[in-house]
């Protein structure tokens, strides 16, 4: 019996999750080994990492597919772009992008979630009609 692909599978649903436990540990890293501020370095984590949070809190408890996994490695290497524009380049000292990126990546992720309930509900159709 084939699976929906809105549905999700036990490995999708794993690696997914291990890439936001690593998404939230590059967070982690970033902001409370790396930056040097007086202010609330654990809100500025906090918000870093929503996108992992967000995964990691509901990804046990509705469906992770495919779509969601290719959509986390995306984050993820929005994340690691993040890392290499600010930390990376010796001549860079625009950290902005870590404004936006927490952003950018959780709509990737909420984007990948209804595109692959889209295609679990398509499934569903062509199968009742045939």
């Amino acid at each position: 019996m084939t699976q929906a692909p809105g549905s999700g599978d036990a490995r999708s649903r794993t690696i997914a999750l291990s890439v936001a436990v690593l998404g939230i540990a590059l967070a982690g890293y970033v902001e409370l080994a790396l930056t040097t501020g007086s202010g609330d370095r654990f809100g500025w984590f906090v918000y870093e990492a929503s996108a992992w949070l967000a995964l990691l809190c509901l990804g046990p408890f509705v469906p992770v597919g495919t779509t969601v996994l290719v959509g986390a490695v995306v984050a993820l290497g929005l994340e690691a772009f993040a890392y290499w524009r600010v930390f990376g380049l010796a001549h860079t000292d625009d950290a902005t992008i870590y404004l936006w990126k927490p952003l950018a990546q959780l709509a990737l992720i909420a984007g990948a979630w209804f595109g692959g309930y889209l295609m679990y509900l398509r499934t569903l159709r062509e199968r009742a009609h045939g």
